[in-house]
């Protein structure tokens, strides 16, 4: 079975922020991934964040997640999934993008 499309788009909002919104051709409805700002972040840098996440991308739509997203990058069951997850934060905010 083949899987479902999704599509990225980077989207400013009033407040300065720049968020990512997913969707796909099944449903339009757009959903922001929550916790995440890109404001002033590069498009490579960009381009690099999704296809690092992309099967957490992909998830968070299709399954529905809520919350800010740095709380689905890491498996739960991951031992070390408080350590891990700030550590990709850290290596993030370092990237100029901001994962609450």
């Amino acid at each position: 079975m083949a899987q479902a499309k999704f599509y990225t788009e980077f989207v400013e909002k009033d407040n300065g922020w720049v968020v990512l919104e997913l969707y796909s051709s099944e449903n339009p409805t757009r959903k922001v991934v929550e916790g995440i700002n890109f404001a002033g972040v590069s498009e490579q840098k960009r381009h690099d964040f999704l296809q690092t996440y992309k099967r957490q991308l992909r998830n968070y739509l299709f399954k529905n997640k809520t919350g800010n997203f740095s709380m689905h990058i890491v498996s739960k069951h991951d031992p070390r999934y408080g350590q891990t997850t700030k550590e990709e934060i850290d290596f993030w905010t370092q990237e100029g993008i901001v994962m609450l």
